[in-house]
C-alpha cells in the first residue's frame, strides 16, 4: 500500500495569530547588563543619600563648634572678672565662687572641643593672619584702618574658620570664617569700601542683644 495517501491534508490547517508578548526577549548577555545597570544606580542613590546625611551631619558639627568657639572666645575676655573679683563688692561671699564656677566652665569648653576633634572637626582662630593668609577662608564683616599697621591682616574674629579632616586628602572648608580685617591708614580696602568703620567684637554683640530686644 502506498504510504503517499496517508499524508495530513495539510488545507485544513488554518494559521493561527502570533500572540504579542508582554517584554521583549532579551539575550542572557543584555539581561545581565540591565541587571547591572540597575544594580550600579541602586548604589549610586544610596551613596547620593549618605553623603547628604553626612554633610547635615556636618553642618549641625560646624555650628556647634561655632557656639563652643565663641564661648571660648567669651570666656578669655572675661577671665578677669572671673579670677580677680572686686573685693569692695556686696557680692564678695558669691564671688569668691566665681574663680571656681571659671574653672569648671573651661573644664566642660575643653571637653566639648575635644568632642569636636575627635569627630573630624578643626577650628581655626585666624587672629593675626594677613590677608593672603585667609582672603580664601572669611568673609570680611569690616575693615578697620589703623596707624600701627603695615599690612593688612585679622584684627578680630567673629566665627571662626570650620574645617573637616578627610582621609586620604587635606582639611576642607566646611564654613567660612567670619573677621574684621585691619588695614594700615594709607592704604584702600580690598573691596572699595573707604567708609567701613569696623566695630569692635562687644560692640557687634551688644547691637545684636538690643536688636533681639
Amino acid at each position: 500500500m502506498s504510504s503517499a495517501g496517508n499524508l495530513p491534508d495539510w488545507s485544513i490547517f488554518k494559521e493561527r495569530e502570533a500572540l504579542p508578548l508582554e517584554h521583549e526577549l532579551l539575550s542572557p548577555a543584555a539581561e545581565v547588563a540591565a541587571l547591572l545597570r540597575v544594580h550600579y544606580a541602586s548604589l549610586a542613590e544610596g551613596r547620593q543619600a549618605q553623603t547628604e546625611a553626612f554633610q547635615t551631619g556636618f553642618a549641625a558639627l560646624a555650628e556647634q563648634a561655632v557656639l563652643v568657639a565663641q564661648l571660648e572666645m567669651l570666656l578669655q575676655r572675661s577671665s578677669s572678672s572671673f579670677v580677680s573679683p572686686d573685693p569692695g563688692s556686696r557680692l564678695q561671699g558669691r564671688q569668691e565662687t566665681l574663680p571656681r564656677l571659671y574653672k569648671s566652665l573651661c573644664i566642660i569648653k575643653d571637653q566639648m572641643l575635644e568632642t569636636l576633634t575627635s569627630a573630624g572637626i578643626e577650628i581655626e582662630f585666624p587672629l593675626g593672619k594677613s590677608y593672603e593668609e585667609v582672603a580664601d577662608f572669611v568673609e570680611i564683616e569690616h575693615w578697620r584702618h589703623q596707624q600701627h599697621l603695615t599690612e593688612e591682616m585679622v584684627i578680630d574674629v567673629y566665627e571662626p574658620i570650620i574645617r573637616m579632616r578627610q582621609a586620604h586628602q587635606g582639611p576642607a572648608l566646611v564654613r567660612a570664617g567670619r573677621v574684621v580685617m585691619g588695614a594700615p591708614l594709607e592704604s584702600e580696602p580690598r573691596d572699595g569700601n573707604h567708609h567701613a568703620v569696623a566695630r569692635s567684637y562687644e560692640e557687634h554683640k551688644e547691637n545684636g542683644q538690643a536688636t533681639n530686644q
